[in-house]
């Protein structure tokens, strides 16, 4: 009986290192990314579902210089390499934001990883509004929880070893080493995907509203929020000024259909007196800056119905040519394409003046942006009067 037990003991030991040694091999999350083996795990494609355990000791490991962090529209659009936010290459960098990842784990990372890495340099990616204090044991307890041996030894890793094998051929991974994530580029129909996030946005963001197309906008400038809770940003903004941190803060744009969507349902000057009252409290820091892509331009306003959407690959999520084009204006890229725009006290009254010509510009007899957000408007059901 003592020898039965005994061999059963070495084969459950043997086959427990192998499971161990292969996940250490295949590495599906991508948390070593020192193996490369064509036909076997070349491509990371299971990384998406293990990304909120893995990122942490991801960057503990690489120690990077400079980060991104927000949600999967800075996971997804900001490359972290880009030369002028890796400082031509000089900065280790790595995009730390997260899919599925609101105000919290964008907060929470940004503390983590000013505790972890020497970071220097940052973008952080906001959505105005109450941006609040949060209890980062609850929002990332994936941190404290996380252990190697119950990674490799784990099931659920085996399970995400095979699959990366099985997926090779394919030849495409979810992200890059620097941590961004790919996103829609192979969608058969980008309108309809568009359609579908539009659709799920319309039942978050306007549910009880009453919407009526063609709204005019006030001309006055956008007066604060008085009523805003940004406790959090404050301590994002004290962190990365005690710390030395060059950061760069800027608003997720939004495709010039949703903005049409917003100021129809009454959404938009609540927006803008939103970036009012953060404009107030970043001007405060001398190293952190604000930058607003909030645009009826041609890099933001592209045709959806009808056509093949390139910039934007939903009613969310914009690709990595705007992206680049962004993190060329809040580098001073020599030819920048002037996306965006740097906002404070003083030049957000004309930042906002120039949104509104863009707006009427773009809204004028002859143009397709009315007639799309008309057909968008009445395809997915906007609550309307």
């Amino acid at each position: 009986m003592r020898r039965y037990v005994l061999v059963l003991a070495v084969v459950v030991a043997v086959l427990l290192a192998a499971v161990v040694a292969l996940n250490r091999v295949v590495d599906p999350f991508g948390l070593y990314n020192d193996v490369s083996i064509q036909g076997l795990n070349r491509y990371k494609t299971e990384i998406s579902e293990y990304e909120r355990h893995v990122q942490p000791q991801v960057i503990r490991r690489l120690q990077p210089e400079a980060l991104v962090f927000g949600s999967s529209v800075a996971k997804i659009g900001l490359e972290p390499t880009h030369p002028g936010f890796a400082d031509q290459g000089r900065l280790r960098v790595y995009n730390f934001a997260f899919y599925g990842g609101g105000w919290g784990r964008t907060l929470c990372g940004f503390e983590y990883a000013a505790q972890t890495v020497p970071m220097k340099r940052a973008v952080v990616g906001l959505l105005p509004g109450d941006l609040p204090p949060v209890d980062c044991a609850k929002e990332m307890p994936e941190i404290a929880e996380f252990s190697v041996a119950k990674l490799l030894a784990s099931r659920t890793t085996l399970e995400a070893s095979l699959s990366t094998i099985r997926k090779q051929k394919k030849g495409r991974s979810t992200h890059t080493p620097e941590g961004r994530a790919f996103f829609g580029d192979d969608a058969p129909d980008h309108e309809a995907v568009f359609r579908k996030f539009l659709t799920r946005l319309v039942g978050e963001r306007y549910r009880g509203a009453t919407c009526s197309l063609g709204r005019d906008l006030p001309f006055e400038p956008p007066v604060a929020n008085p009523k805003i809770d940004l406790r959090g940003l404050h301590t994002l903004l004290e962190t990365a000024e005690s710390r030395g941190v060059d950061l760069r803060l800027y608003l997720y744009p939004q495709p010039a259909q949703v903005a049409e969507f917003d100021v129809a349902c009454g959404k938009l000057e609540k927006r803008w007196a939103d970036i009012a009252a953060i404009t107030e409290l970043v001007a405060r820091y001398p190293r952190a800056q604000l930058w607003s892509f909030e645009s009826y331009g041609p890099m933001i306003a592209e045709r959806i119905v009808g056509g093949r959407p390139q910039r934007w690959q939903d009613a969310v999520h914009h690709d990595v040519v705007l992206g680049n084009a962004m993190l060329d204006d809040m580098f001073g890229v020599a030819g920048a394409p002037g996306v965006g725009v740097r906002l404070t006290p003083d030049s957000l009254p004309q930042a906002y003046a120039q949104f509104l010509v863009r707006r009427a510009e773009a809204l004028a007899p002859g143009g397709w942006l009315a007639e799309d957000t008309r057909r968008l408007a009445r395809d997915i059901d906007l609550p309307a009067r």
